[in-house]
């Protein structure tokens, strides 16, 4: 009879450390897919953030650059331009006196970019619309508030996986098994307990100064609020005992 209760005893410690084992690795697996979830969300939103903005807002905005840039191109040129059509009057070379220059258009040197967006707008548009429009889809985004949109949506799922996970790691932590936190979640908690230290500290130096002013005696009143950390014994190598 007490053999067959040992074994009884014996299969039951078995069963438990089994389903023991088998919670133990539930936790673990649960664990390791919401620190997975939490990467691939945050991935995720880097690129939503980085990405190009969608093709036709790209188009609109080379539209848009370009009669901006044309536009600004010609004003900072314009009196030049006057100047020049009309036959302003100059300086002689020869002689001190103010002639009138025969009309001629300005000569403004090899043209850039800008002076084109401004000369010649449409064929700069085409040419840079037909740039763009040679994109594969993969390198474009979303449109500005669609983007806004999914970016609010990731970062409140990237929140709700950090509360899951910290929760998680507490609850295992209070079951005796040790979990890493999420780096977020470990440097919100540094960040978190720096700022309670520090309003700790402020909270005495604000009660040594009210207690000081009261007329308690300073010295105490520090040694009281502010004691030295405890002095560590000294380890004595044997050889010097």
């Amino acid at each position: 009879m007490a053999t067959k209760k040992a074994e009884q005893v014996t299969t039951a410690a078995a069963a438990a450390a089994h389903a023991a084992r088998q919670a133990l690795a539930a936790v673990r697996d649960s664990e390791q897919e919401l620190r997975s979830r939490h990467a691939a969300l945050v991935v995720e939103r880097r690129a939503t953030e980085a990405a190009l903005r969608d093709r036709a807002g790209v188009l609109a905005d080379v539209d848009r650059l370009v009669d901006e840039v044309g536009e600004r191109w010609l004003a900072l040129r314009a009196q030049t331009i006057a100047d020049h059509v009309s036959g302003a009057l100059r300086e002689s070379a020869t002689r001190a006196e103010l002639r009138r220059q025969r009309p001629a258009l300005p000569d403004f040197g090899p043209l850039n970019l800008e002076a084109l967006c401004a000369l010649a707008p449409d064929s700069v548009r085409h040419q840079l619309r037909a740039a763009v429009d040679g994109l594969a889809e993969k390198n474009f985004g979303l449109p500005e508030d669609g983007r806004s949109a999914r970016l609010a949506e990731l970062d409140a799922e990237v929140a709700a996986v950090e509360r899951d996970h910290e929760a998680l790691v507490v609850a295992a932590s209070e079951a005796g098994l040790e979990l890493r936190h999420l780096d977020t979640t470990a440097s919100r908690l540094r960040a978190e307990r720096e700022a309670a230290e520090r309003e700790a500290e402020l909270a005495r130096q604000r009660e040594f100064e009210r207690r000081v002013a009261a007329g308690e005696d300073r010295f105490k009143v520090e040694r009281e609020l502010f004691p030295p950390p405890p002095l560590r014994s000294a380890v004595v190598p044997v050889g010097f005992r």
